[in-house]
């Protein structure tokens, strides 16, 4: 009865360490993708909120800061470990989520733009990858936008 030699049990160590490499990479980002959409969820109010201003103000006149303050955007049921801000995008105003460790330490953008053909507020989500954000996330993790 032949056994293994150190060098084929050697080779079988490495193929099953490489599937395992990959499999937990898989289950991290579907667990990521999972919390973010907890998140997304959680800001059903706001995009209501900033929807509406942006309808009956205009995106210019729409000052998402002073409305985090205020509590008009309905923040209060946020999982913990994510951070809300004010941002300006450059081309758009909006807000900045920004996740701890539980989420990848992460940020993802949210703003509402008014739709020019159809006439209504729309929000658009976005994967942030500056500005002090530790780890570069996309569609992946965070489930929003084009998956590389």
């Amino acid at each position: 009865m032949a056994g293994l030699t150190l060098v084929e049990t050697m080779v079988v160590t490495a193929v099953i360490g490489a599937l395992g490499l990959a499999a937990f990479s898989s289950y991290r980002n579907m667990v990521l993708r999972a919390r973010w959409s907890t998140v997304v969820a959680s800001l059903g109010g706001a995009k209501v909120a900033m929807s509406e201003c942006v309808m009956t103000r205009g995106a210019a006149n729409c000052d998402w800061n002073a409305q985090l303050i205020d509590g008009q955007l309905g923040l209060n049921t946020l999982p913990p470990g994510i951070k809300v801000r004010a941002a300006d995008f450059g081309v758009a105003k909006g807000l900045r989520i920004d996740g701890d460790a539980r989420y990848g330490k992460c940020a993802i953008g949210m703003v509402p733009i008014l739709d020019s053909a159809g006439g209504r507020a729309v929000t658009r989500w976005g994967n942030l990858t500056g500005g002090g954000v530790q780890a570069v996330c996309d569609a992946s993790q965070t489930g929003l936008g084009e998956k590389p």
